[in-house]
């Protein structure tokens, strides 16, 4: 299998003219710190307390004590093995790692003895826990940092994956039938036969968390349900389930509580629409449809990225409710950082970076392979992006603000996190 078929590459002077208009929302400082017990100690690596005072203590005068933990999931396969073509996949020696400030400090062998698949939308960061999933014949398996926390018979995709305290609330679709769950700690919290979600774990840049998220303090997720009545637009919140009504002109794309209202992303006959209270709002110029669009917040507004096309040409657009569109090249990635960040980067043509303001030349000539969008996150000022060249015999590396720093990995990196300490 080659998995190189995601690959980018800058092609022309033209779609350096098309970054500038790439919409960049002003830069904020991360000023919001979790508290120390607000997410689960790991055992394979020190917990933010004691790091930081070990960096206080033994760092000597003038020593940086770091506010932010970097770590990065990946894939390494034998020095020997062509990952890119993958021919033996299943049984190619790959191995899971996860690296902390670029040090290994977990590697887990993969297959089926194991229960930890090397694809990489099967890999989850979460806090500095690295979060997988597993499905055999019968049973779907969740793992932390290796060991099982709980495995449920039925064969589930993973599409949202939430922390609640010591509680893991999951969202899986059924492979091989229409049913969808929710999931607390494995048990079933909510179920229904036949449905679908909008959206998938690695489909929407604005929610890490993928299709399950919290808005106010409330469990959240949006799905298509369908009985004999016809289809029904459902908004899950807490235990509460809320029928939307909407004109049957319009193709629901996603639907997501943000600040407490209710998002609605559409498009008709001519375009693309967001509706909310009421209210519609044209994305898209007229001869332009959505083929692909997803939602959510940054720094408290709306905004919404998609592909669109005209039947001759392709682009890709952002629009925000305060600033409204921005049209970028077909081949744009963008990369919003948490709520405490408001800002959002981009990756253009595979070649550039646009952040702040700043276009940074990557390397120039390169191929990559992005997995998802889980690989670049915002924190503060920086931006940081785990990038896979494709070139035979590279190995991947984790930019940060135009510095590069190497990984002896063999493989791909799968996601990217940025952990205040």
């Amino acid at each position: 299998m080659d998995m190189c078929w995601k690959k980018a590459k800058f092609t022309t002077i033209l779609k350096i003219q098309l970054a500038s208009t790439v919409l960049m929302l002003t830069a904020a400082a991360c000023e919001k710190r979790v508290a120390e017990n607000a997410r689960p100690k790991t055992d394979c690596f020190p917990d933010r307390y004691t790091y930081s005072a070990y960096l206080r203590e033994n760092g000597g005068a003038g020593a940086e004590v770091r506010d932010t933990a970097i770590f990065v999931s990946g894939v390494s396969f034998p020095e020997t093995y062509d990952w890119q073509k993958d021919t033996a996949f299943g049984n190619s020696g790959a191995e899971l790692v996860l690296l902390r400030d670029g040090k290994e400090v977990l590697r887990l062998k993969c297959g089926a003895e194991e229960e930890i698949s090397p694809d990489a939308d099967q890999h989850h960061l979460v806090n500095g826990r690295l979060y997988t999933e597993y499905r055999s014949k019968s049973e779907t398996v969740i793992k932390r940092d290796g060991k099982t926390l709980y495995s449920f018979m039925g064969r589930e995709l993973l599409c949202g994956l939430i922390l609640r305290g010591d509680e893991v609330h999951t969202l899986g679709r059924e492979l091989g039938g229409e049913g969808l769950a929710y999931r607390v700690n494995g048990k079933i919290r909510y179920h229904i036969d036949k449905g679908k979600f909008f959206d998938s774990m690695t489909g929407n840049p604005f929610y890490r968390s993928g299709v399950l998220y919290e808005d106010e303090g409330l469990v959240c997720f949006s799905f298509l349900s369908e009985d004999e009545d016809g289809e029904h637009c459902i908004l899950y919140k807490d235990g509460e389930l809320e029928e939307l009504n909407i004109a049957p002109k319009y193709k629901v794309l996603d639907i997501r509580q943000i600040g407490g209202r209710i998002h609605i992303l559409a498009k008709d006959s001519l375009g693309t629409v967001l509706i909310c209270n009421g209210k519609e709002f044209r994305l898209n110029a007229r001869d332009y449809v959505s083929e692909a669009c997803v939602m959510g917040p940054v720094d408290g507004k709306v905004c919404v990225f998609g592909t669109y096309s005209n039947g001759l040409r392709k682009v890709k657009c952002l629009w925000s409710e305060e600033t409204g569109s921005s049209t970028m090249d077909k081949s744009t990635r963008i990369f919003p950082s948490d709520a405490s960040c408001p800002s959002i980067s981009t990756v253009i043509g595979g070649l550039m970076i646009r952040d702040d303001g700043i276009t940074h030349l990557i390397e120039e000539g390169s191929d990559w392979y992005f997995p998802s969008f889980l690989v670049g996150q915002k924190c503060g000022k920086n931006f940081y992006l785990a990038l896979n060249p494709c070139s035979k015999g590279s190995h991947p590396f984790i930019w940060k603000n135009g510095e590069k720093t190497g990984t002896e990995i063999n493989g791909f990196l799968s996601a990217i996190e940025a952990v205040p300490l």
